[in-house]
């Protein structure tokens, strides 16, 4: 099974499914990387602590090896799915608490912090990139 699936199934209840049945997901090694695909700066993207984005109907996602603990990809993963489905049912027209609102309480766990939002410890030695 795959890790948005869970959450997918749930929202095919609520609404018919949108855009195409395969959702590209992008992997990238570290935050630079992230920042040059997507449309947010390499500062925002480490003040935020920011490791997925849902942009371009795709998912661009940084490898858990990045960080020293990794992180849960598969709760990022359903998270930013919920974030494709939610941009796509408004025509982006909710609040930015709605969008980060639905996919933490929609995610595969029900537990998942927000994307960018690890449950690892907030010591600089846990946040220090490997490569």
């Amino acid at each position: 099974m795959l890790a948005h699936e869970p959450v997918q199934q749930g929202l095919l209840r609520l609404a018919a499914p949108v855009g195409p049945k395969r959702i590209p997901v992008e992997v990238y090694a570290d935050a630079r990387a992230l920042s040059e695909v997507s449309t947010l700066p390499l500062e925002a993207i480490k003040t935020s602590r920011t490791i997925a984005v849902c942009k371009f109907n795709q998912i661009l996602i940084t490898s858990p090896k990045a960080l020293v603990r990794g992180y849960g990809w598969q709760d990022t993963l359903a998270h930013e799915y919920v974030h494709l489905v939610v941009s796509k049912k408004s025509h982006n027209r909710v609040p930015i608490w709605f969008h980060e609102g639905s996919p933490s309480t929609s995610s595969r766990t029900g537990t998942a912090p927000p994307a960018g939002r690890s449950r690892r410890p907030s010591s600089p030695r846990s946040t220090r990139r490997t490569s």
